[in-house]
Protein backbone atom coordinates (compact mmCIF):
# COMPACT_ATOMS: atom_id res chain seq x y z
CA UNK A 1 0.00 0.00 0.00
CA UNK A 2 1.23 3.65 -0.56
CA UNK A 3 -0.75 5.27 2.78
CA UNK A 4 -0.75 9.09 3.35
CA UNK A 5 -2.43 10.46 6.52
CA UNK A 6 -3.22 14.18 6.46
CA UNK A 7 -3.92 16.48 9.76
CA UNK A 8 -5.85 19.94 10.06
CA UNK A 9 -7.15 22.35 12.29
CA UNK A 10 -10.30 21.99 10.86
CA UNK A 11 -13.07 21.11 8.91
CA UNK A 12 -12.74 23.22 5.83
CA UNK A 13 -8.99 22.98 5.72
CA UNK A 14 -9.75 19.35 6.28
CA UNK A 15 -12.26 19.53 3.37
CA UNK A 16 -9.87 21.34 0.93
CA UNK A 17 -7.10 18.64 1.66
CA UNK A 18 -9.63 15.43 1.15
CA UNK A 19 -10.42 17.50 -2.30
CA UNK A 20 -6.20 17.90 -3.36
CA UNK A 21 -5.44 14.36 -2.45
CA UNK A 22 -8.56 13.26 -4.71
CA UNK A 23 -7.28 15.31 -7.53
CA UNK A 24 -3.90 13.99 -7.64
CA UNK A 25 -5.65 10.72 -7.22
CA UNK A 26 -7.83 11.33 -10.01
CA UNK A 27 -4.50 12.01 -12.24
CA UNK A 28 -2.53 9.17 -11.20
CA UNK A 29 -5.17 6.85 -11.65
CA UNK A 30 -6.03 8.60 -15.23
CA UNK A 31 -1.98 8.23 -16.52
CA UNK A 32 -2.65 4.47 -15.85
CA UNK A 33 -4.77 4.63 -19.23
CA UNK A 34 -7.54 2.08 -17.61
CA UNK A 35 -11.39 2.03 -17.16
CA UNK A 36 -11.76 3.78 -13.68
CA UNK A 37 -14.87 4.40 -11.31
CA UNK A 38 -14.44 6.74 -8.26
CA UNK A 39 -17.11 5.92 -6.17
CA UNK A 40 -19.30 7.28 -3.06
CA UNK A 41 -18.31 4.23 -0.70
CA UNK A 42 -19.04 3.88 3.26
CA UNK A 43 -16.41 4.42 5.96
CA UNK A 44 -17.23 1.14 7.67
CA UNK A 45 -14.95 0.64 10.72
CA UNK A 46 -12.51 3.26 9.86
CA UNK A 47 -14.79 5.59 10.88
CA UNK A 48 -15.65 9.08 9.41
CA UNK A 49 -18.10 10.89 7.69
CA UNK A 50 -16.87 11.18 3.84
CA UNK A 51 -15.58 8.03 1.84
CA UNK A 52 -14.13 7.88 -1.91
CA UNK A 53 -12.95 4.44 -3.48
CA UNK A 54 -11.52 4.12 -6.77
CA UNK A 55 -12.33 0.85 -8.83
CA UNK A 56 -11.46 -0.70 -12.18
CA UNK A 57 -14.15 -2.58 -13.83
CA UNK A 58 -12.84 -6.56 -13.94
CA UNK A 59 -14.49 -9.65 -14.25
CA UNK A 60 -11.78 -10.58 -11.41
CA UNK A 61 -13.50 -8.02 -9.53
CA UNK A 62 -14.37 -8.70 -5.41
CA UNK A 63 -16.51 -5.77 -5.16
CA UNK A 64 -19.79 -4.66 -6.54
CA UNK A 65 -20.11 -1.11 -7.86
CA UNK A 66 -23.56 0.67 -9.44
CA UNK A 67 -23.25 3.62 -11.85
CA UNK A 68 -25.33 5.34 -14.30
CA UNK A 69 -25.73 5.30 -17.63
CA UNK A 70 -26.63 8.92 -17.89
CA UNK A 71 -25.44 10.99 -15.20
CA UNK A 72 -22.08 10.90 -12.79
CA UNK A 73 -23.84 8.87 -10.06
CA UNK A 74 -21.59 5.85 -9.13
CA UNK A 75 -21.79 4.41 -5.79
CA UNK A 76 -20.42 1.53 -3.99
CA UNK A 77 -22.88 -1.41 -3.71
CA UNK A 78 -22.95 -0.39 0.05
CA UNK A 79 -23.75 2.91 0.28
CA UNK A 80 -26.18 2.81 -3.44
CA UNK A 81 -29.13 4.46 -3.11
CA UNK A 82 -32.52 3.14 -4.39
CA UNK A 83 -35.01 5.79 -6.61
CA UNK A 84 -37.67 6.75 -4.39
CA UNK A 85 -40.63 4.87 -5.92
CA UNK A 86 -43.24 7.94 -6.95
CA UNK A 87 -46.02 5.92 -5.39
CA UNK A 88 -44.34 3.93 -2.64
CA UNK A 89 -47.86 1.47 -1.66
CA UNK A 90 -48.79 1.19 -5.32
CA UNK A 91 -47.66 -2.45 -5.60
CA UNK A 92 -49.25 -3.46 -2.13
CA UNK A 93 -52.40 -1.21 -2.97
CA UNK A 94 -53.24 -2.82 -6.61
CA UNK A 95 -56.23 -4.78 -6.43
CA UNK A 96 -54.83 -8.09 -7.90
CA UNK A 97 -51.97 -7.76 -4.93
CA UNK A 98 -51.75 -10.96 -3.10
CA UNK A 99 -50.00 -11.12 0.20
CA UNK A 100 -49.49 -14.70 -0.16
CA UNK A 101 -46.84 -13.30 -2.91
CA UNK A 102 -45.18 -11.69 -0.28
CA UNK A 103 -41.70 -12.92 0.76
CA UNK A 104 -39.54 -13.09 3.71
CA UNK A 105 -35.75 -12.80 4.47
CA UNK A 106 -34.65 -13.70 7.75
CA UNK A 107 -31.22 -12.73 9.48
CA UNK A 108 -29.95 -12.63 12.94
CA UNK A 109 -27.24 -10.24 15.10
CA UNK A 110 -23.79 -10.84 15.98
CA UNK A 111 -24.64 -11.92 19.30
CA UNK A 112 -27.50 -13.73 18.36
CA UNK A 113 -29.95 -11.13 20.65
CA UNK A 114 -31.67 -9.86 17.41
CA UNK A 115 -33.73 -11.33 14.78
CA UNK A 116 -34.74 -10.27 11.62
CA UNK A 117 -37.59 -10.78 8.91
CA UNK A 118 -37.46 -8.18 6.15
CA UNK A 119 -40.59 -8.29 3.79
CA UNK A 120 -40.46 -7.88 0.20
CA UNK A 121 -41.86 -8.83 -2.91
CA UNK A 122 -39.78 -11.06 -5.54
CA UNK A 123 -39.53 -9.67 -8.99
CA UNK A 124 -37.74 -13.07 -10.25
CA UNK A 125 -34.86 -10.84 -11.16
CA UNK A 126 -32.56 -12.47 -8.39
CA UNK A 127 -32.28 -15.49 -6.28
CA UNK A 128 -30.60 -13.14 -3.58
CA UNK A 129 -33.40 -10.43 -3.83
CA UNK A 130 -32.55 -8.34 -0.38
CA UNK A 131 -29.76 -6.11 -0.05
CA UNK A 132 -27.84 -7.13 2.95
CA UNK A 133 -26.05 -3.42 3.33
CA UNK A 134 -29.73 -1.49 3.69
CA UNK A 135 -30.63 -4.63 6.55
CA UNK A 136 -27.57 -3.17 7.89
CA UNK A 137 -28.14 0.63 8.03
CA UNK A 138 -31.27 -0.44 10.40
CA UNK A 139 -29.89 -3.27 12.12
CA UNK A 140 -25.88 -2.49 12.29
CA UNK A 141 -24.97 -5.59 14.10
CA UNK A 142 -26.27 -7.87 11.60
CA UNK A 143 -24.78 -11.02 10.54
CA UNK A 144 -23.94 -10.35 6.62
CA UNK A 145 -22.23 -13.53 6.61
CA UNK A 146 -25.27 -15.74 6.97
CA UNK A 147 -27.99 -16.11 3.80
CA UNK A 148 -30.34 -17.52 5.92
CA UNK A 149 -30.89 -17.32 9.51
CA UNK A 150 -33.52 -19.75 10.33
CA UNK A 151 -32.12 -22.28 11.70
CA UNK A 152 -30.23 -20.54 14.13
CA UNK A 153 -33.34 -18.45 15.29
CA UNK A 154 -34.18 -22.25 17.19
CA UNK A 155 -30.67 -22.55 18.72
CA UNK A 156 -31.49 -18.73 20.02
CA UNK A 157 -34.55 -18.75 21.91
CA UNK A 158 -33.59 -22.50 22.94
CA UNK A 159 -30.30 -20.79 24.85
CA UNK A 160 -32.53 -17.86 25.95
CA UNK A 161 -34.91 -20.17 27.41
CA UNK A 162 -32.44 -21.53 29.44
CA UNK A 163 -30.71 -18.79 30.97
CA UNK A 164 -33.36 -17.55 33.78
CA UNK A 165 -33.63 -13.57 33.93
CA UNK A 166 -32.29 -13.02 30.51
CA UNK A 167 -34.21 -10.38 28.65
CA UNK A 168 -36.69 -11.48 25.95
CA UNK A 169 -35.06 -11.82 22.33
CA UNK A 170 -35.81 -8.92 19.73
CA UNK A 171 -37.70 -9.48 16.36
CA UNK A 172 -36.95 -6.66 13.84
CA UNK A 173 -39.99 -6.82 11.31
CA UNK A 174 -38.50 -4.36 7.91
CA UNK A 175 -40.89 -3.74 5.44
CA UNK A 176 -40.29 -2.45 1.89
CA UNK A 177 -41.54 0.20 0.35
CA UNK A 178 -44.06 -1.83 -2.30
CA UNK A 179 -45.33 -3.74 1.03
CA UNK A 180 -45.20 -1.32 3.56
CA UNK A 181 -49.18 -0.48 3.61
CA UNK A 182 -49.80 -3.98 4.27
CA UNK A 183 -47.46 -4.64 7.04
CA UNK A 184 -50.35 -4.99 9.26
CA UNK A 185 -51.93 -7.53 7.15
CA UNK A 186 -48.29 -9.34 6.88
CA UNK A 187 -48.09 -9.75 10.83
CA UNK A 188 -51.38 -11.35 10.81
CA UNK A 189 -49.86 -14.67 9.12
CA UNK A 190 -48.58 -15.88 12.85
CA UNK A 191 -47.70 -19.06 11.07
CA UNK A 192 -44.31 -17.14 8.79
CA UNK A 193 -43.50 -14.98 11.28
CA UNK A 194 -41.23 -17.20 12.82
CA UNK A 195 -39.83 -19.93 11.02
CA UNK A 196 -41.30 -23.30 9.89
CA UNK A 197 -41.62 -25.43 12.83
CA UNK A 198 -41.58 -22.54 15.64
CA UNK A 199 -45.03 -21.23 16.98
CA UNK A 200 -44.92 -17.56 17.79
CA UNK A 201 -47.85 -18.06 20.21
CA UNK A 202 -44.98 -20.51 21.86
CA UNK A 203 -42.13 -18.25 22.47
CA UNK A 204 -44.55 -15.01 22.57
CA UNK A 205 -42.64 -14.38 25.64
CA UNK A 206 -39.47 -14.58 24.65
CA UNK A 207 -39.86 -12.13 21.79
CA UNK A 208 -40.15 -8.52 21.53
CA UNK A 209 -41.25 -7.27 18.41
CA UNK A 210 -40.90 -4.21 16.72
CA UNK A 211 -41.90 -2.94 13.34
CA UNK A 212 -39.51 -0.63 10.55
CA UNK A 213 -41.97 0.45 7.69
CA UNK A 214 -39.71 3.59 6.46
CA UNK A 215 -35.93 4.69 6.09
CA UNK A 216 -33.62 6.39 8.49
CA UNK A 217 -34.76 9.57 6.64
CA UNK A 218 -38.14 9.05 7.27
CA UNK A 219 -38.65 7.85 3.05
CA UNK A 220 -39.39 5.08 1.81
CA UNK A 221 -37.82 1.44 2.85
CA UNK A 222 -35.51 0.00 0.09
CA UNK A 223 -34.41 -3.55 0.77
CA UNK A 224 -34.01 -4.82 -2.60
CA UNK A 225 -31.09 -5.40 -4.29
CA UNK A 226 -30.17 -3.52 -7.04
CA UNK A 227 -30.39 -4.97 -10.43
CA UNK A 228 -29.76 -3.74 -14.12
CA UNK A 229 -32.01 -1.26 -15.58
CA UNK A 230 -33.20 -0.41 -11.86
CA UNK A 231 -34.07 3.54 -12.19
CA UNK A 232 -31.10 6.72 -11.41
CA UNK A 233 -31.90 7.80 -7.69
CA UNK A 234 -30.15 11.43 -9.10
CA UNK A 235 -31.24 11.88 -12.50
CA UNK A 236 -34.36 9.67 -12.04
CA UNK A 237 -33.70 9.63 -16.66
CA UNK A 238 -30.92 7.11 -16.32
CA UNK A 239 -30.81 3.40 -15.52
CA UNK A 240 -28.18 1.84 -13.55
CA UNK A 241 -25.81 -0.83 -14.51
CA UNK A 242 -24.29 -3.19 -11.96
CA UNK A 243 -20.35 -3.64 -12.07
CA UNK A 244 -18.23 -6.33 -10.96
CA UNK A 245 -14.81 -3.84 -10.06
CA UNK A 246 -11.27 -4.32 -8.35
CA UNK A 247 -10.89 -1.89 -5.73
CA UNK A 248 -7.30 0.17 -6.14
CA UNK A 249 -7.60 2.78 -3.75
CA UNK A 250 -9.70 4.57 -0.89
CA UNK A 251 -9.89 7.91 0.81
CA UNK A 252 -11.27 8.67 3.97
CA UNK A 253 -12.37 11.52 5.85
CA UNK A 254 -12.13 10.35 9.65
CA UNK A 255 -12.56 13.92 11.34
CA UNK A 256 -11.94 13.58 15.11
CA UNK A 257 -12.80 9.82 15.33
CA UNK A 258 -9.19 9.10 16.00
CA UNK A 259 -7.96 12.51 17.58
CA UNK A 260 -10.84 13.47 19.82
CA UNK A 261 -10.22 9.73 21.91
CA UNK A 262 -6.40 10.33 21.43
CA UNK A 263 -6.44 13.63 22.77
CA UNK A 264 -4.43 14.91 19.73
CA UNK A 265 -5.15 18.80 19.99
CA UNK A 266 -3.76 21.70 18.14
CA UNK A 267 -4.12 24.94 19.10
CA UNK A 268 -5.48 27.49 16.60
CA UNK A 269 -4.07 30.99 17.21
CA UNK A 270 -6.35 33.48 17.27
CA UNK A 271 -7.94 35.47 13.96
CA UNK A 272 -10.29 38.73 13.27
CA UNK A 273 -13.73 37.11 13.92
CA UNK A 274 -12.20 35.41 17.24
CA UNK A 275 -9.48 37.28 19.47
CA UNK A 276 -9.07 33.95 21.69
CA UNK A 277 -6.81 31.19 21.16
CA UNK A 278 -8.82 27.72 20.77
CA UNK A 279 -7.85 24.64 20.73
CA UNK A 280 -9.60 21.61 19.12
CA UNK A 281 -8.56 17.97 17.93
CA UNK A 282 -7.34 17.35 15.03
CA UNK A 283 -8.33 16.73 11.28
CA UNK A 284 -7.62 13.71 10.22
CA UNK A 285 -7.79 12.20 6.63
CA UNK A 286 -6.57 8.71 5.55
CA UNK A 287 -5.97 7.78 1.96
CA UNK A 288 -4.12 4.55 0.39
CA UNK A 289 -3.72 3.38 -2.90
CA UNK A 290 -2.97 -0.61 -3.60
CA UNK A 291 0.27 -0.57 -5.12
CA UNK A 292 1.14 -4.01 -5.75
CA UNK A 293 -2.79 -4.57 -6.74
CA UNK A 294 -2.48 -2.24 -9.42
CA UNK A 295 0.27 -4.19 -11.18
CA UNK A 296 -2.45 -7.41 -12.08
CA UNK A 297 -4.60 -4.59 -12.27
CA UNK A 298 -3.19 -2.81 -15.45
CA UNK A 299 -1.66 -6.08 -16.72
CA UNK A 300 -5.19 -7.56 -16.86
CA UNK A 301 -6.77 -4.65 -18.54
CA UNK A 302 -4.00 -3.70 -21.11
CA UNK A 303 -2.22 -6.93 -22.22
CA UNK A 304 -2.32 -8.40 -25.11
CA UNK A 305 -2.16 -12.11 -26.50
CA UNK A 306 1.77 -11.57 -27.27
CA UNK A 307 2.40 -9.37 -24.40
CA UNK A 308 2.04 -7.17 -21.31
CA UNK A 309 1.63 -3.47 -22.35
CA UNK A 310 2.34 -0.74 -19.38
CA UNK A 311 0.90 2.65 -19.57
CA UNK A 312 4.05 4.83 -19.19
CA UNK A 313 3.42 6.09 -16.11
CA UNK A 314 4.71 2.92 -14.34
CA UNK A 315 6.38 0.94 -17.06
CA UNK A 316 9.38 -0.92 -15.70
CA UNK A 317 11.46 1.54 -18.22
CA UNK A 318 10.11 3.54 -21.05
CA UNK A 319 11.88 2.79 -24.24
CA UNK A 320 13.87 -0.41 -25.11
CA UNK A 321 17.03 0.42 -27.98
CA UNK A 322 17.24 -3.70 -29.80
CA UNK A 323 20.10 -3.82 -31.89
CA UNK A 324 20.58 -6.75 -34.04
CA UNK A 325 23.90 -8.58 -34.45
CA UNK A 326 27.24 -6.85 -34.56
CA UNK A 327 25.03 -3.08 -33.95
CA UNK A 328 25.51 -3.14 -30.41
CA UNK A 329 28.55 -0.56 -29.83
CA UNK A 330 26.43 1.64 -32.43
CA UNK A 331 23.09 1.29 -30.37
CA UNK A 332 25.10 2.88 -27.36
CA UNK A 333 25.05 6.26 -29.85
CA UNK A 334 21.06 5.81 -29.56
CA UNK A 335 21.07 4.62 -26.13
CA UNK A 336 22.53 7.67 -25.29
CA UNK A 337 20.58 10.21 -27.15
CA UNK A 338 17.59 8.83 -25.70
CA UNK A 339 19.05 8.48 -22.40
CA UNK A 340 19.79 12.32 -22.36
CA UNK A 341 15.95 13.18 -23.26
CA UNK A 342 13.73 14.74 -20.74
CA UNK A 343 10.07 14.34 -20.58
CA UNK A 344 7.12 16.10 -18.48
CA UNK A 345 6.16 19.54 -17.92
CA UNK A 346 8.81 22.56 -17.17
CA UNK A 347 9.80 22.58 -13.97
CA UNK A 348 9.22 18.85 -13.33
CA UNK A 349 11.14 16.98 -16.18
CA UNK A 350 12.37 13.95 -15.94
CA UNK A 351 15.83 12.09 -17.71
CA UNK A 352 13.89 9.50 -20.28
CA UNK A 353 14.10 5.69 -18.92
CA UNK A 354 15.59 3.85 -21.85
CA UNK A 355 16.83 0.31 -21.47
CA UNK A 356 19.51 -1.37 -23.88
CA UNK A 357 18.88 -5.20 -25.07
CA UNK A 358 22.80 -5.96 -26.38
CA UNK A 359 22.29 -9.75 -25.22
CA UNK A 360 23.73 -11.93 -27.84
CA UNK A 361 21.12 -13.65 -29.19
CA UNK A 362 19.10 -12.87 -32.41
CA UNK A 363 16.89 -9.81 -33.32
CA UNK A 364 13.62 -11.23 -33.51
CA UNK A 365 14.22 -13.14 -30.10
CA UNK A 366 14.69 -9.83 -28.40
CA UNK A 367 11.67 -8.25 -29.90
CA UNK A 368 9.50 -11.50 -28.66
CA UNK A 369 10.87 -10.49 -25.53
CA UNK A 370 10.51 -6.68 -25.97
CA UNK A 371 6.13 -7.21 -26.73
CA UNK A 372 6.31 -10.05 -23.89
CA UNK A 373 7.67 -7.83 -21.44
CA UNK A 374 5.47 -4.42 -22.58
CA UNK A 375 7.85 -1.83 -23.14
CA UNK A 376 5.61 1.45 -24.37
CA UNK A 377 8.29 2.19 -27.13
CA UNK A 378 10.81 0.14 -28.76
CA UNK A 379 13.65 1.34 -31.02
CA UNK A 380 14.87 -1.64 -32.79
CA UNK A 381 18.52 -1.15 -35.33
CA UNK A 382 18.21 -3.33 -37.90
CA UNK A 383 18.19 -2.98 -41.81
CA UNK A 384 17.35 0.42 -41.69
CA UNK A 385 20.08 1.37 -39.81
CA UNK A 386 22.90 -0.41 -41.83
CA UNK A 387 21.30 1.61 -44.97
CA UNK A 388 20.87 5.12 -43.60
CA UNK A 389 21.36 5.54 -39.61
CA UNK A 390 17.66 5.11 -39.61
CA UNK A 391 15.76 2.89 -36.16
CA UNK A 392 12.49 1.33 -36.31
CA UNK A 393 10.46 3.20 -34.05
CA UNK A 394 7.48 0.74 -32.58
CA UNK A 395 4.37 2.01 -30.41
CA UNK A 396 2.14 -1.20 -29.82
CA UNK A 397 -0.72 0.63 -28.04
CA UNK A 398 -0.73 3.23 -31.00
CA UNK A 399 -0.65 0.82 -33.44
CA UNK A 400 2.08 2.24 -34.37
CA UNK A 401 5.61 1.36 -36.56
CA UNK A 402 7.89 3.81 -38.63
CA UNK A 403 11.38 3.88 -39.11
CA UNK A 404 12.84 7.77 -38.36
CA UNK A 405 16.12 9.50 -39.25
CA UNK A 406 18.81 9.68 -35.68
CA UNK A 407 18.31 13.41 -35.88
CA UNK A 408 14.85 13.22 -36.07
CA UNK A 409 14.72 10.87 -33.08
CA UNK A 410 14.16 13.18 -30.09
CA UNK A 411 11.77 14.77 -31.62
CA UNK A 412 9.97 12.00 -32.96
CA UNK A 413 9.79 9.86 -29.41
CA UNK A 414 8.79 13.44 -27.75
CA UNK A 415 5.50 13.45 -29.63
CA UNK A 416 5.04 9.72 -29.14
CA UNK A 417 5.21 10.62 -25.49
CA UNK A 418 2.56 13.23 -25.53
CA UNK A 419 0.50 10.90 -27.37
CA UNK A 420 0.93 8.00 -24.42
CA UNK A 421 0.37 10.53 -21.55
Amino acid sequence: MKDLYTFDVDYESAMKTYAEVRSAYSRFFASLKIPLLVAEASCGDMGGSKSHEYHMASHLGEDTTVRCRECEYTSNEEMAEVAEPQHPDAVSSDPSFSIASVDVWRGISLDRRTLVNAWYLPDGRSSTAINVHAVRSLVPDIDASIEDASPLWAEALVSNKQKLGCEPLQLVNLFDSRVSSAAEQILQRHDEILPPNLSLHEHSSDIQQSNVTKSPHGGPLGLMRIQDGDQCPRCRSGVLEVVKTLELGHTFHLGDRYSAPMKAMVTVPPTLSNNLARTTPMQMGCFGIGLSRIIGAVADALAREDGLMWPVSISPYEIAVVPDKGLAEEAFEVYDLLAGMTRGQEGSRTPTDVIMDDRAVSIAWKLKDADLTGYPIVVVLGRAWRRDRSCEVQCRSLSLKETVMLENLPTFIATLFESLG
